[in-house]
Parts: C-alpha cells; sequence; structure tokens
C-alpha cells in the first residue's frame, strides 16, 4: 500500500537522493541535452537616501527569465523616477546573467499595471481570482 504524507520543513532534504536520480531524465526529456543552471539565484537593488533605504526590487533568475518578486518604494519618494531606475538596473542585470525575459505579477487594477505597460511590459495573461480572490495579470518583457 502507497502512503501520501506530508513532510516537515526539516524533512525536507530526504528528498535530495530522488531528485538526484530522477531530474536530469526529466531534464533531458523536458530541454534536450542543454546545460541548463537551477540554483534560481536571488539577488536585490535598494535606493537609498543617506543611509536611508527608500525603495526596494527582488528578484529571482531562473532559466533565462529573470522575475520580479516585489518593487516598492516609499510613499513620500514616489513618483520621482526611482522605481523605474531599480526596475532599469533590475533588467541590466538581467541582461549580464543572460536574462532574455524578465515577469512580474501585480494587480489587474493597479496603478503598478500602467507604470509596468509604460516601462515596456505587456500582458501575457489574465489571473483572475488570484491572490486573496483578486484579479492579477502576468505580464513580462523581452531583454
Amino acid at each position: 500500500m502507497i502512503d501520501i504524507i506530508q513532510l516537515d520543513e526539516k524533512e525536507l532534504p530526504l528528498l535530495k537522493d530522488l531528485s538526484s536520480r530522477e531530474w536530469p531524465d526529466a531534464d533531458r526529456e523536458h530541454f534536450g541535452d542543454q546545460k541548463l543552471d537551477f540554483t534560481k539565484p536571488q539577488f536585490a537593488f535598494v535606493a537609498r537616501e543617506d543611509e536611508k533605504i527608500i525603495g526596494y526590487i527582488t528578484l529571482m533568475f531562473d532559466m533565462g527569465v529573470l522575475l520580479m518578486e516585489s518593487l516598492i518604494v516609499a510613499k513620500e519618494y514616489r513618483g520621482q523616477g526611482i522605481a523605474t531606475k531599480l526596475v532599469s538596473e533590475a533588467e541590466e542585470k538581467g541582461r549580464s546573467m543572460g536574462a532574455h525575459k524578465m515577469k512580474l505579477e501585480t494587480g489587474s487594477d493597479w496603478e503598478a499595471k500602467e507604470f509596468y505597460e509604460k516601462l515596456g511590459y505587456e500582458i501575457r495573461a489574465n489571473l483572475p481570482d488570484y491572490y486573496a480572490h483578486r484579479d492579477f495579470v502576468l505580464m513580462d518583457k523581452e531583454l
């Protein structure tokens, strides 16, 4: 009989053996003989005034796609081009890492969507009833 159980976080290393045996074949099936980097490095850029952080962008690089995980600028500093500079730095870093796309998710009725469209991001998918039962969009841009 096969049992299905949930592992605790501390037990997750138990998956390493099966993963190391099975994923190489699955990767060849999905991607051919390409040499891919599955490490998913994460990084961030911050905007500072003196020593105070007033904005940041966090990202993850995954097989040629840069995922914007978060972008925020303190309310009193908005409208000064800080978010645009943060995104621009992230895109440049992505290019230097070999990224061909940058993607993000944002609320379909948020001002941020229009901001990203002005930066050249396009809606690729509508995500109805998504996070917290709100509508979101998936957007990306060729780098």
